[in-house]
């Protein structure tokens, strides 16, 4: 009976963080938040070379990719906002932007719950790259927004925060994947 008990706590838990990271992405629609952009600009170098151990366990780092624009997004399996980014990140994916790396981190670091992103990554067929890094690497970006809420995003050009979106609409979606193109095209020229 406590297992019952205690299963329903934590799916009520849960419900409310992803009721939260909906509520939040609404309050903050815009396309990325600039006073936090103004604070944060640059991403340290001691993140920047945080080892990530991506689901196939190759490991890498987002300073492997400095010169490219990063795409770092948090989700993980159990908050169901998680497969619309993961969606719209796959479609950004699928147009072969040069130079744009997406990375999906897991906040989530038990064995069972790295179990459960594989077989999400694998469910979803997601192609981007997909793994999880260590709790401070986690933390520090949340830091960054202090926001707790799964999913939030990242945009990373030269070290600098270019973009910051929390949680996920279809609104966010679209301004975040027209920040990359943007930053893409201007890289391009």
């Amino acid at each position: 009976m406590k297992t019952i008990y205690l299963s329903l706590i934590i799916l009520i838990l849960l419900s409310f963080q992803n009721l939260h990271a909906q509520t939040s992405e609404n309050s903050s629609v815009k396309m990325s938040d600039e006073n936090l952009l103004k604070k944060s600009p640059e991403v340290s170098e001691e993140l920047l070379n945080t080892e990530i151990v991506l689901t196939n366990d190759e490991k890498i780092k987002l300073a492997d990719y400095k010169n490219d624009i990063i795409v770092l997004c948090f989700v993980t399996e159990w908050v169901i906002s998680a497969r619309t980014i993961t969606s719209a990140l796959g479609e950004l994916h699928t147009e072969n932007l040069k130079n744009v790396r997406i990375i999906a981190v897991s906040p989530d670091d038990t064995k069972s719950e790295l179990q459960n992103f594989k077989k999400f990554v694998k469910d979803f067929k997601i192609e981007f790259q997909s793994g999880w890094a260590n709790k401070k690497f986690t933390n520090e970006f949340f830091n960054i927004t202090k926001f707790r809420g799964i999913p939030q995003s990242f945009v990373i050009k030269d070290g600098k925060l270019r973009g910051i979106f929390r949680g996920t609409s279809p609104k966010i979606n679209e301004s975040l994947m027209n920040l990359v193109r943007k930053i893409s095209a201007e890289a391009n020229r």
